[in-house]
């Protein structure tokens, strides 16, 4: 069965974002937590342009359920496509194996940055996320920041340019 319009396979897990805030994903399968967390991370980073950073000891969510996936086709204006997930038993018809993967928290997502190194400890970086307070306090022209998870540093961090398509040869 090919997946629904919307989902993205990579590192052999067929994966879409489930809400708006990208913090809850279903996958297609029953799979580990190590290839779920990967699969969500690059999602993230090659379709919104961010990257999970968990927060420590705290671990995402993952259920391991059934459920039937509905592909609902769009109509002449492109309004009311997409998909739903009708949680069910592994023995209704049309039902297939799915890993739900919850990240709780917004605030454990960085946007991508240009890498720089931590000015105390030299530490690379190459992530940095939104911390508009502590930016003003240290005289930052941007919201945007690095905090070194060696040292605890912060200090202002560039963002980087968006992605452009590739060009055809």
């Amino acid at each position: 069965m090919p997946a629904p319009a919307g989902f993205t396979t990579v590192y052999g897990v067929t994966i879409a974002a489930c809400d708006e805030d990208f913090e809850a994903y279903v996958a297609l399968g029953h799979h580990d937590t190590r290839h779920l967390t990967a699969a969500a991370n690059h999602v993230l980073r090659t379709e919104f342009a961010e990257r999970y950073r968990p927060v420590v000891g705290e671990l995402p969510r993952i259920d391991h359920t059934f459920a039937v996936i509905t592909e609902h086709q769009a109509d002449e204006d492109g309004e009311g496509g997409g998909w739903t997930l009708d949680f069910t038993g592994p023995d209704e018809d049309g039902a297939q194996p799915v890993s739900l993967l919850t990240i709780t928290g917004l605030g454990d997502f960085e946007l991508l940055a240009t890498p720089s190194r931590c000015p105390d400890c030299t530490r690379l970086a190459t992530t940095g996320h939104y911390m508009p307070a502590k930016m003003r306090a240290i005289g930052g022209t941007s919201p945007l920041g690095h905090d070194c998870r060696t040292c605890g540093a912060i200090w202002p961090a560039t963002p980087r340019p968006a992605p452009t398509p590739a060009t055809a040869a």
